[in-house]
């Protein structure tokens, strides 16, 4: 399944390279809900809070169908609730990925030449690349370990590290186009379908608390785009003046 996810992903790059392409920076923050695999799993499911940043390609192949691809680097904070020896203590994950989004977008509505809205689906890579966990006592900010934990490390001990996620992901956005700047506006939904690492983590000195990393997450993302057209001025200046004429003759 990875394997064919991360091909549609690097096949709508290849794609996002022909027809009228505009290109740039994106950034976004987002909530959601981590779930554990294990549905036995004592620990409720908990909130996640990320933040991304990144480049962003939108390619327009017609009034309504375009294509969208990325590559964005993100981070997150999970959160899990448990116990060890009668104490009542909390696990803080922080992690970092690079994610690979590939989509493809439909404009639902032309409120006038330049603005639109789009609605969007399609597929979604992503690389763990670190995570670190600090274990905390419940209502304190006192570490109970010296140093946060490997996360790698400690997943690693069986191969059961699993870096490579794939998931989907849908959205709607909202787009402006002008002569040269052009901006977005992004509501998404995504959702992890792979599991982080396969089986339950001990951690050295601290018996009786069992750390499950076989979590999927699911994340609501605000995220705003400036897109730069990268063909030259004289192509705008004609593609303006044949999208001026087209809405006229549609009328």
């Amino acid at each position: 399944m990875k394997k064919y996810v991360l091909l549609c992903v690097v096949m709508s790059w290849a794609l996002a390279c022909h027809g009228q392409v505009l290109f740039g920076p994106e950034a976004g923050a987002g909530m959601g809900r981590t779930s554990y695999a294990d549905p036995s799993h004592p620990a409720a499911p908990t909130v996640t809070v990320a933040n991304t940043f990144g480049l962003s390609l939108w390619t327009t192949y017609s009034k309504t169908v375009n294509l969208m691809a990325g590559l964005r680097y993100g981070k997150s904070k999970n959160v899990l609730h448990g116990s060890y020896d009668g104490t009542s203590i909390r696990r803080e994950l922080k992690s970092s990925y690079v994610y690979l989004p590939a989509r493809i977008t439909f404009a639902v509505v032309h409120f006038n030449r330049v603005s639109s809205l789009h609605v969007y689906a399609g597929p979604e890579c992503s690389y763990w690349l670190r995570g670190r966990a600090t274990l905390y006592k419940e209502k304190s900010d006192e570490p109970l370990t010296e140093n946060p934990i490997d996360f790698a490390a400690v997943g690693a001990g069986s191969n059961r590290l699993n870096r490579l996620q794939f998931g989907y992901q849908a959205g709607i956005t909202f787009l402006s186009r002008h002569t040269r700047n052009n901006w977005a506006v992004s509501l998404q939904y995504s959702h992890t379908l792979s599991k982080h690492v396969f089986g339950n983590i001990a951690y050295d000195g601290f018996p009786g608390f069992v750390d499950d990393y076989g979590f999927r997450n699911e994340m609501f993302t605000l995220q705003g785009t400036y897109y730069l057209d990268l063909r030259s001025k004289k192509k705008i200046q004609n593609t303006n003046k044949f999208t001026r004429h087209h809405w006229r003759t549609d009328l």
